[in-house]
């Protein structure tokens, strides 16, 4: 059993604003990024339109990814969250006055879309590491379980909304509402957190090569993040493919439309119990049959959803896939967050996300124009499967090998990479 099994500190107070705060922006990003798929699918109904604006979230990270990271590294995080929420605030309104029978009016989507995600890309870079300034590492794991089960509550109310918006009520309003959230969002965290350390040192000197050539080195210079790398491609592919594929079943009257409550309770009931999950089992569950059991759940859910002539089927393989995902996909995120240092957070993870980004483009898309071929929406969920197979397969073979040494429990301190990278 792990060391911090018996004994839990309680979380600082800021903790549980940063939550409050997540909550509401999860809801608000999860009813703007559902309403943005349901305008461009509802005016079209070709599934490669759909995946290639499905996959427009994905566009910042690996084109402004360079820059952002930087930042994140020498600024102050709460400072980078407050502005990136107003940036939200701000744009999420945009879509809902474009006028989408004309090109105009999808570029205009499309833009506008590119600088929200932009903005969501930058609070996600800031909030990671933010979250390590803000509690200690070893309730890391605690306190991440605990964001992923509130914010499921944000996520399935967010679903339910939309989907009961959708042919009662203009749907467009809900995009004023997203912004508003939004703007909520910033004033708590710019009212309610307290200051984190401002310009942490790096090699970068302000130049985008150099910075990238700084993050690349410490993926290069430690191999567990090399084959952290690895996985994430197509474990990240595999969860974007899946949420493409259900706007467009939804938005066509598929599985997934034809009982809409049942998709929410089940995301929402995986999302939540995965978060329970990690909070209290990261520190008596091995963490390698943690990231096991999750990525092989995650597999057979997908499977289920493509195979399921059931409804009820269909809600218990979504919440597979959902806790299967959080808890392995957390899981990792928790160990290298633990694993590398605050002053290098932002350039990790924006150049992580960057390769991740580019090949998760592709999955989408390759997929989404494989199903117009086949006309099969089924064929995307069982190549997904297949991809969180091929990521199970590398985090064995990684550790199998030696070169990807985990700690045996989530919450066991872990050496830092500066010491070999």
């Amino acid at each position: 059993m792990g060391p911090s099994a018996h004994h839990r500190a309680p979380l600082p107070h800021a903790f549980w604003i940063l939550l409050t705060g997540d909550t509401l922006s999860t809801f608000g990003v999860s009813v703007y990024t559902l309403i943005v798929l349901y305008l461009v699918q509802h005016f079209s109904s070709n599934i490669l339109l759909n995946g290639f604006v499905g996959a427009l979230s994905h566009v910042p990270a690996f084109f402004a990814g360079i820059g952002l990271g930087l930042v994140v590294d020498r600024v102050s995080r709460k400072s980078l969250m407050v502005w990136a929420n107003s940036i939200v605030a701000l744009m999420a309104w945009v879509p809902g006055i474009a006028n989408l029978h004309t090109t105009g009016g999808y570029t205009v989507v499309i833009a506008t879309d590119v600088v929200v995600q932009t903005a969501l890309y930058w609070e996600q870079l800031s909030h990671n590491a933010y979250l390590k300034f803000l509690v200690d590492p070893d309730q890391l794991a605690r306190s991440e379980g605990l964001l992923q089960s509130i914010a499921a509550v944000g996520f399935a109310g967010a679903m339910m909304v939309v989907f009961f918006t959708i042919g009662q009520h203009p749907v467009r309003r809900l995009l004023g509402l997203s912004a508003g959230l939004a703007a909520i969002v910033a004033l708590i965290t710019g009212l309610g957190l307290p200051h984190d350390a401002a310009h942490q040192p790096d090699k970068a000197n302000g130049l985008s090569w150099p910075f990238v050539k700084e993050g690349l080195r410490w993926i290069n210079g430690f191999a567990p993040l090399r084959w952290y790398v690895y996985q994430t491609i197509f474990a990240n592919a595999a969860i974007n493919v899946l949420m493409a594929l259900i706007i467009y079943d939804m938005g066509h009257h598929g599985f997934f439309h034809t009982m809409p409550i049942l998709a929410i309770v089940g995301a929402g009931a995986g999302m939540g119990l995965a978060g329970v999950t990690l909070s209290w089992l990261a520190a008596r569950i091995p963490l390698v049959g943690l990231i096991a059991v999750g990525r092989v759940a995650f597999a057979l859910g997908l499977w289920g959803i493509a195979t399921t002539d059931s409804l009820y089927g269909l809600a218990i393989s979504l919440a597979l896939v959902f806790w299967g995902q959080n808890v392995s996909g957390t899981a990792l995120v928790t160990w290298r967050t633990r694993v590398t240092p605050l002053a290098v957070q932002g350039r990790i993870s924006s150049t992580i996300s960057q390769i991740s980004a580019f090949t998760s483009w592709l999955g989408v898309v390759g997929v989404s124009a494989l199903d117009q071929v086949a006309h099969s929406v089924a064929l995307g969920f069982e190549i997904a499967a297949g991809m969180v197979g091929i990521s199970l397969v590398v985090i064995l073979v990684g550790v199998g090998r030696g070169h990807w040494p985990l700690p045996r429990y989530l919450e066991e301190a872990a050496q830092q990479p500066s010491q070999q990278a």
